[in-house]
């Protein structure tokens, strides 16, 4: 036996393990996130006096469990603690062991090694869903931020300004949006002026307030400091309004001036300046977590892993719906072979997490909510509890600004605006703005959108060019060319099928040497990938491209119409990806058609140049899009994170169930001029053979149970087609 062991024994307890020890440090941590080895160390001969540890073990242990960082933590230099920062996410993924920080020091990130940072705080909101040191998995309801001011720790410091950009804000019976501000400034002359006619010598962080006591401006051609901030002005985005415009149907005026409220606001963070004057240099934000097992917790967010959960990620009291089933479900327990324990009506089953999506209705923590008025909806789906059974308020899109606006109109002191706090057992618990809490069905509630009930917002650049209008009902019954398709990897034939998605688009007229060389440049086209020309149409391609082996796309068609531009070889082709599901079944491929690649400029990386091919745009798609792990193309998701190679697992699970759904419906109406050379795979493949299709021994239940129902629905839809 050791002698440090046996000195612990005579003391008359056990020597602690390295479990023990390391949870004893990371509590130290939490307390005092800014001690290195030695005040740890100290610290924990104080709380545990018995024990005789090293510092040099300290050391190993605290190497072994550093926390991993996230977007938003804030962080200083182990060897440099009072420079203060926080990471942020870059469009590229950092190099492994890296990650951007924005120091307060410096206007742009800087790219840091994670082993010379030290976490200092992690910034969670209400509904950030998170996990344990020991991986329970639970959803933030209350966030509490304390913040560093005079060597002590206080709450509910107001932000300079007044509001920040994005907070929520009430003005009589109006709910809105900050979207702008406008401020006075008092400056150390006296002088009283707009804050258009100052300039910065000194930026502030913020994105609403550009200002902050103290701050040196030029007014006049004289240098001045910044005495008193007011507001003049406040510019909202008006998400609904009741009685008090001239007509109901007209939103208010877009800026208005003080006294406003802001609803919940959201606590500072580091870098941002309160009204008092200083810069928040530190916080220590607390949280509590509602757990999957139904407990509750306060806890350090230090102690806190978040998660991001994905399409068919669920938590205990979550309404979902299933593919079968006309009624609303709601989860009562989560199990981690991606199963799921549903309450329905008239049964509680168990279901491959696969088979469900959430409910549009489903509300979860940190959302915002009206006392839905009587007649701003109708009663709608019902939800079984143990108490019995609740209706959620059904409300028609288009009905959706009158409930509000009635909503708004009740003869009420105070205005029944809530945040939701938590779900149980299909009910909510909700904080009004008065700060009474009460438990409400949700058939009593309205969910107050993020945007104008009245208005749809484009987003230019996802619709811009990739948008391409399908004629839908020629779709239905593709148009074959008179003569069968051969296996040929690279043909010409006469007919352009009427569902090629740029049909009805003007014609590109091309040179006839470009149409020469991108002809015989695709006849070099390599193994998995066909390709198809027309007579009629030069400029317009049908691209089949089967996925490559070891992936979850395996020997599965993907279908994908080109236009080449009158420009080419200058600018890249249009491309249009059809989906045949309504989920994303891979982070480069979207449902309405849109493929981002960075030759195509909708992804980042080496963009088109005069001397790129189309040869080399689909050869880019069989190999940087159809890839072995398909969820480390989304940005952020990177191989060093905790937990990431079993988020891709499950990834590659939904992408290959979604992928054999895509495979049915191309099977029942294949495209023209394909028909032939699809089914003659399907036939010959055996993708369809359990053997081939069947789970791994890594796969999960869930997957196992939707793979067993799907793979004879593929083989049923094949013998059908032949």
């Amino acid at each position: 036996m050791a002698p440090r062991r046996r000195r612990n024994q005579r003391r008359g307890r056990p020597a602690p393990s390295e479990a023990e020890i390391a949870a004893a440090c990371a509590k130290i941590k939490s307390d005092h996130p800014e001690f290195g080895v030695k005040r740890v160390h100290g610290e924990l001969l104080k709380r545990e006096p018995l024990w005789r540890i090293s510092e040099r073990r300290i050391q190993k242990i605290l190497r072994a469990n550093r926390p991993q960082l996230y977007p938003e933590d804030c962080v200083c230099l182990s060897k440099r603690r009072e420079q203060i920062g926080w990471v942020v996410r870059e469009d590229d993924d950092p190099p492994p062991g890296t990650c951007s920080v924005q120091w307060l020091e410096n206007y742009d990130p800087v790219l840091e090694k994670t082993s010379n940072l030290l976490c200092l705080d992690r910034t969670l909101v209400p509904g950030d869903v998170v996990a344990s040191r020991v991986g329970k998995l639970g959803t933030v309801t209350k966030v509490r931020v304390e913040i560093e001011s005079k060597k002590k720790f206080v709450q509910d410091l107001e932000p300079v300004g007044t509001a920040r950009l994005g907070d929520c804000v009430v003005h009589g019976r109006w709910i809105g949006r900050v979207s702008g501000a406008c401020y006075d400034l008092t400056l150390s002359n006296g002088t009283k002026i707009s804050g258009e006619n100052v300039e910065i010598l000194e930026d502030n962080f913020d994105e609403l307030c550009p200002f902050f006591l103290n701050q040196k401006v030029v007014h006049r051609k004289k240098r001045r400091t910044v005495q008193k901030i007011e507001l003049n002005q406040l510019g909202v985005s008006w998400v609904a309004w009741g009685p008090g415009t001239s007509d109901d149907n007209i939103p208010p005026p877009p800026w208005i001036s003080p006294p406003i409220r802001v609803a919940f606001p959201v606590p500072l963070r580091v870098g941002d300046y309160s009204a008092a004057g200083p810069q928040v240099l530190r916080t220590r934000t607390s949280c509590l977590v509602r757990w999957d097992d139904d407990s509750e917790s306060w806890d350090s967010s230090l102690n806190l892993v978040p998660r991001q959960l994905g399409e068919h990620d669920f938590l205990p009291e979550d309404l979902v719906v299933a593919e079968d089933r006309d009624e609303i479900g709601r989860v009562t327990e989560v199990y981690d072979d991606r199963t799921v324990m549903v309450k329905w009506k008239d049964e509680t089953q168990r279901l491959s997490a696969y088979e469900l999506s959430l409910h549009p209705l489903n509300l979860g923590p940190g959302d915002i909510v009206l006392r839905a008025a009587p007649g701003a909806g109708r009663s709608g789906e019902i939800v079984t509890t143990e108490d019995g059974e609740l209706r959620v308020l059904a409300v028609p899109d288009d009905d959706l600004a009158q409930a509000i606006r009635l909503s708004l109109s009740e003869e009420e002191e105070e205005m029944r605006l809530g945040i939701v706090i938590r779900a149980t057992h299909g009910k909510f618990l909700i904080e009004w703005l008065d700060g009474s809490t009460s438990t409400e069905d949700p058939e009593n509630l309205l969910a107050v959108p993020d945007h104008s009930s009245t208005t749809t917002y484009y987003d230019d650049d996802e619709e811009e060019e990739e948008a391409v209008d399908v004629d839908v009902a020629a779709s239905e019954e593709p148009v074959l060319p008179e003569e069968e398709d051969g296996d040929a990897a690279f043909e010409v034939v006469e007919s352009l099928p009427s569902d090629h998605a740029f049909a009805s688009r003007e014609r590109r007229e091309l040179p006839l040497s470009i149409v020469k060389r991108l002809w015989s440049q695709l006849k070099k086209i390599p193994e998995g990938i066909i390709v198809r020309a027309f007579e009629s149409r030069s400029d317009l391609l049908r691209v089949l491209i089967w996925g490559p082996d070891g992936t979850p796309y395996e020997k599965l068609p993907f279908i994908f119409d080109l236009q080449i531009p009158a420009e080419y070889p200058e600018e890249p082709p249009s491309v249009f990806y059809h989906s045949k599901t309504s989920e994303r079944l891979n982070p480069n491929l979207y449902e309405n058609g849109k493929v981002c690649l960075s030759l195509l400029g909708t992804w980042t990386g080496p963009g088109w140049t005069e001397k790129s091919t189309v040869l080399q745009l689909i050869v880019s798609i069989q190999g940087l899009v159809l890839v072995e792990k398909p969820y480390f193309n989304e940005p952020g998701n990177v191989p060093s994170e905790e937990r990431a190679e079993e988020q891709s697992l499950r990834y590659n699970e939904n992408a290959r169930l979604l992928s054999l759904r895509s495979a049915i419906e191309i099977i029942k109406r294949p495209p023209a001029p394909l028909k032939a050379l699809i089914l003659r795979h399907f036939r010959t493949s055996g993708v369809f053979d359990n053997t081939t299709a069947s789970s791994s021994s890594s796969s999960s239940e869930g997957y196992a149970r939707v793979l067993h129902r799907l793979i004879p629905q593929c083989k049923a839809a094949l013998d059908e087609a032949s």
